[in-house]
């Protein structure tokens, strides 16, 4: 890089300025030339060009006045650093004359062997925009992390997936050795037994809660009551149960289409049973017959 009309304080040895030159010139950076005061001494055209004042303006001020949050105490605490170990590297937000502001990787070179600036201790500051990189670290951590995320997403719904694949296999073994519906499926509470034994001789039929009070003998309100707390389900939730256990065991061990099998479990209207067969299973009857009977190696 080519110092262009920067201007000192004072000249100082040939020598000095020569070393300071061919360290400047080895980097493609700002340039300035700051005392243990933090006074600039010396700047190149990259420094002008990058916090947008003139050599001028710029050796009449000091870091403080473009680097905000660097405070004479923390400048204070770096130029020890400096002097105990060469150079010193540290980020600041710097101020340009325009009132924008942006990042700044500042590198801090302490000369060796120790040199002196008309009369003062100083030290070679190379001062980098980082905005951009930083930006784009950003956003590279975030991608990172939304993929982590989704990731982590994709493994949850895949391990919930296989898991209901393996419910649904035992499932469907469990229909396919069962001869007929086990007892344990009504719960044993004597108080509506009669409920259940009406269900299961008539669920085949089109039949409805009314049905049920009305062959037990007693009022809708008060039998669907008292079956909903003692079995925490109602009436109608068994009715539609114990048709839907029979037709994905028709589903399974039969070939009947599945109008036949919805007019063989009480639905004369199939696609009212194809609606509540998808909404309870999530997926229609036809479907499910072909998943399960591929999954328990039924041809």
């Amino acid at each position: 890089m080519v110092f262009g009309n920067c201007i000192s304080k004072q000249h100082n040895s040939q020598v000095t300025l020569q070393r300071e030159k061919n360290l400047q010139l080895s980097v493609e950076a700002a340039v300035f030339r700051v005392g243990t005061d933090a006074q600039f001494l010396f700047i190149n055209d990259a420094a002008c060009s990058l916090t947008g004042y003139s050599c001028k303006q710029l050796l009449s001020m000091t870091m403080h006045d473009i680097y905000p949050n660097l405070s004479a105490k923390v400048w204070t605490e770096y130029w020890i650093k400096i002097r105990q170990q060469g150079s010193f590297t540290f980020e600041s937000v710097c101020w340009t004359q325009e009132g924008s502001s942006f990042l700044v990787e500042n590198i801090v070179i302490y000369p060796l062997p120790y040199l002196e600036y008309v009369g003062k201790e100083y030290g070679c500051i190379f001062a980098h925009n980082i905005s951009k990189s930083k930006q784009l670290e950003v956003n590279l951590k975030r991608s990172i992390e939304e993929l982590e995320s989704r990731v982590k997403q994709l493994t949850a719904e895949l391990k919930e997936a296989k898991e209901q694949s393996c419910r649904e296999i035992v499932e469907a073994r469990q229909i396919l050795e069962q001869k007929a519906v086990p007892n344990s499926f009504w719960p044993s509470i004597s108080h509506v037994n009669q409920v259940f034994d009406f269900i299961e001789a008539n669920y085949s039929q089109h039949i409805t809660v009314y049905d049920v009070a009305q062959a037990v003998g007693y009022s809708t309100a008060y039998l669907s009551n008292q079956v909903k707390s003692k079995t925490g389900r109602t009436i109608h939730n068994w009715i539609v149960e114990r048709r839907m256990t029979e037709a994905r065991a028709l589903l399974l061990k039969t070939d009947q289409a599945v109008n036949q099998i919805a007019a063989a479990v009480g639905y004369p209207d199939p696609g009212h049973f194809i609606r509540q067969f998808r909404q309870l299973y999530s997926r229609p009857p036809k479907e499910w017959r072909n998943i399960h009977r591929s999954q328990s190696g039924i041809e």
